[in-house]
């Protein structure tokens, strides 16, 4: 390019640009999000009967602490409506970082606390105090010393993921070898292992890594994500992030470092995930086996796709809360 000459690129304003490439991913997102919602493929794994569901109604927030609230719950509010009557009301949400909602049976109202807070050894004790149960989404394995604490599970970030899942899961039928090893990261949170996991596998010869350290548009990372043999989760704030229900969703062969956290079905390593260590020292070997060995590569694959449908879909997640519930409840 000769001096003084410039691409139509960079004549353009950089947010301009950034509209622009984005265009064809808004073009699709339109057209996805006229589909019906991803269903539950399997029958609950925490069933309930008519009789209880009947009798039982949630009673729900009109009004939550943090705007940011909504995406952790909303898909569970989703769930819940599939199941149970749900009401609108006036609660108190005295505790940062959780959403206090209520129960009613049998006449009586009960609070239940939803916290998605990702300090992991943080209990928020006026809450816990208050509520029949109190499901904490980062759970440390080794619990809290209360029953009355549970795993709350883990969602998706986006209220559109489930009109994504039946084309990520048709595209990953079609392309899910184009890369090998898959992972886009920020550096807003756990800046030190997302740098270093990148740096160990954008340096290793024996395969290539696609992605980086900057991040892309929610749709086209998932595109990235279904195309993939493997794919990289790290911690955020907390051990999980909202990419291993992404990643989960779609049905990848997950490679991470062991979640100091777990789901109400724990994740089983070399079934549902593979786990590296915690310094990352067998993180490229573990990437190389795998594309190495493709069919077990793709079993695990398929048993991650397999625990979202029966663990991790909203309806499965808001089934396995209402469940642990009238448990409680008919114990008292």
């Amino acid at each position: 390019m000769k001096n003084g000459e410039h691409s139509s690129s960079e004549k353009l304003p950089a947010k301009l640009v950034r509209v622009l490439r984005s265009s064809p991913d808004i073009l699709r997102e339109k057209r996805l999000k006229l589909a019906a919602d991803f269903p539950a493929a399997t029958p609950l794994s925490w069933p309930l009967s008519l009789d209880d569901t009947r009798e039982l109604v949630v009673r729900w927030p009109v009004k939550l602490q943090w705007d940011e609230a909504e995406k952790w719950v909303h898909h569970l509010l989703l769930g819940f409506r599939r199941h149970v009557k749900v009401e609108p009301a006036e609660i108190p949400q005295p505790c940062g970082g959780s959403v206090v909602f209520e129960l009613v049976w049998q006449g009586k109202t009960h609070s239940v606390t939803i916290d998605y807070w990702d300090h992991m050894d943080r209990i928020q004790t006026p809450c816990l105090d208050k509520s029949l149960l109190y499901f904490k989404m980062q759970y440390l394995r080794p619990g809290y010393g209360s029953d009355k604490i549970l795993p709350g599970g883990f969602i998706n970030a986006s209220a559109d993921y489930y009109k994504y899942i039946a084309w990520l899961r048709a595209l990953q039928a079609e392309q899910g070898g184009k890369f090998a090893v898959y992972g886009r990261f920020g550096l807003r949170y756990a800046g030190e292992i997302r740098r270093r996991a990148v740096e160990i596998l954008k340096a290793d010869r024996r395969f290539s890594f696609t992605g980086d350290l900057t991040l892309v548009r929610y749709s086209r990372s998932l595109a990235e994500s279904a195309c993939a043999k493997i794919c990289l989760d790290l911690p955020g704030n907390g051990d999980f992030c909202f990419r291993l229900a992404d990643y989960l969703g779609i049905g990848c062969c997950i490679v991470a470092p062991r979640h100091g956290t777990t789901l109400p079905i724990p994740l089983e390593d070399k079934k549902h995930i593979v786990f590296a260590r915690e310094d990352l020292s067998d993180l490229a070997d573990l990437c190389h086996y795998y594309l190495e060995h493709e069919e077990e590569c793709r079993q695990i694959a398929q048993y991650s796709r397999e625990y979202f449908d029966r663990y991790l879909h909203r309806d499965q997640l808001a089934a396995y809360y209402l469940s642990k519930c009238l448990e409680r409840l008919k114990a008292l």
